[in-house]
């Protein structure tokens, strides 16, 4: 949008809706852009019309996309934008903003966020080994133990994986939807819900851990499953933290 609006207008992505009334009349397209055009004009390849023209469709196409980008932000999107207080480098800092109204968009009860409150200014207390990343960073707060065996950040760490596990576009879920159709095809349509769910683990699972289905080692409990009755059990449970247990859901009667 910068690109496009006059310098004077003050906008915000996500809300300014009337940006087209202030389009700048000739607005600087970029190096590349300018260069070709000052170039062309120099040899007479292009007139005034024409490279008017050029920058008309320069900017409804830049505009097209923003209103197409507008319209995928979603509503909540200012409250959305105050989560990056959860990153490492801002829950670390001596001054931060109140944590209360993310608490109160997500659910949290009365009692919770109280905690949450007091634990918040104290957690850049201690030293913390992984904060270059949020999820490491939160998982080091989440198993933390203080000299009692208890976490004094437990909540705040709850809040942190609760904002962590938003999945922030739709294209996860329209990935397991292809997964789903490349697994699920017309010649396997009998295949019933925990078997294609199962199927579906082990696919994410592998990805997840940067392996392969042709390398990838059994373990030998797996192993020792095979063709007994505990592979057909359809009420085993899945552990999800277990992603080498995780073949022994199913797949072998495939």
């Amino acid at each position: 949008m910068k690109l496009i609006v006059v310098p004077t207008y003050t906008y915000n992505p996500a809300k300014s809706l009337d940006f087209t009334s202030h389009l700048n009349p000739k607005p600087y397209l970029g190096y590349g852009f300018e260069n070709q055009i000052n170039e062309h004009k120099k040899l007479k390849k292009i007139s005034e019309g024409e490279e008017r023209e050029l920058r008309d469709r320069c900017i409804a196409f830049v505009t097209y996309i923003i209103k197409q980008f507008q319209q995928r932000l979603p509503d909540n999107i200012s409250m959305l934008e105050k989560i990056e207080i959860l990153s490492p480098s801002n829950t670390l800092k001596q001054i931060k903003d109140n944590i209360s109204p993310i608490c109160e968009f997500f659910g949290f009860q009365y009692k919770e966020i109280e905690k949450i409150d007091l634990q918040w200014p104290n957690i850049n207390l201690l030293n913390w080994k992984n904060t270059n990343s949020a999820v490491e960073f939160w998982s080091e707060v989440y198993s933390f133990q203080d000299s009692a065996s208890n976490n004094p950040f437990k909540e705040l760490a709850n809040l942190a994986f609760t904002v962590l596990c938003i999945p922030w576009s739709n294209a996860a879920c329209e990935r397991v939807f292809s997964q789903m159709n490349l697994i699920k095809t017309k010649l396997r349509n009998k295949m019933k819900s925990p078997m294609l769910i199962s199927l579906l683990h082990i696919r994410s699972g592998l990805k997840r851990n940067k392996k392969c289905c042709h390398n990838f080692v059994l373990p030998d409990t797996v192993i020792k499953k095979i063709g007994t009755n505990d592979v057909y059990n359809v009420e085993t449970e899945l552990n999800d933290n277990d992603d080498d247990n995780i073949i022994s859901f199913a797949d072998f009667q495939i």
